[in-house]
């Protein structure tokens, strides 16, 4: 039963879990715009895990992201590999002491708290984003965050276990329809 909560209140509240994580960060630690970055390489799909995509994902200008991958690769936090697709753009993997600096991380606390919800709580909360996201694209269609397993570009390949994106031109794997996309186009509800 809803407890009457206004909704300024229940955004209010949500934006209160992220910023608790961030204030348990100390100086040594990376920053709260570099620990989304690096959270965002962690759970992009490869297509999406480039400069211009976490940009977009955090709406924030490319010089600006360029500078935060910058500093992760000087910080052994990230690498970054030219891209065998079309050679211009380059790719962004977090690295393993990126990877044990994100399970290092305080907030990865409301991570485990979501993970510790019940199953059918998670997918109500999984249905409840999705649902505010598209909300959001409604009033801002720059927002295309989502993940490939519901997106409309999604295809099979007709080879192997793999996947294609039509938006990417690129093969996916089965481990990447749940990663963040940045181009996502919604199916229509199925």
């Amino acid at each position: 039963m809803p407890s009457g909560l206004q909704p300024a209140v229940v955004g209010a509240l949500m934006r209160y879990l992220v910023r608790v994580g961030e204030s348990n960060l100390s100086h040594d630690q990376v920053t709260p715009l570099q620990w989304i970055a690096l959270n965002y390489f962690a759970i992009a799909n490869p297509a999406s895990r480039t400069v211009s995509g976490f940009a977009a994902y955090n709406a924030t200008s490319k010089g600006t992201a360029s500078q935060v991958v910058n500093v992760l690769e000087r910080r052994g936090l990230v690498s970054k590999t030219r891209s065998s697709e079309d050679g211009r753009s380059t790719r962004i993997t977090v690295t393993e002491s990126g990877a044990r600096a994100l399970r290092d991380h305080p907030e990865n606390r409301l991570n485990e708290a979501i993970g510790h919800l019940p199953p059918a709580d998670q997918a109500a909360l999984e249905r409840i984003v999705s649902g505010l996201l598209t909300e959001l694209e409604t009033d801002n269609p720059q927002l295309t965050v989502g993940t490939c397993h519901d997106c409309s570009c999604l295809g099979a390949n007709g080879k192997d276990e793999a996947f294609y994106c039509w938006r990417k031109e690129q093969t996916l794997q089965r481990k990447d329809l749940n990663q963040i996309c940045i181009q996502h186009e919604p199916v229509a509800d199925r």
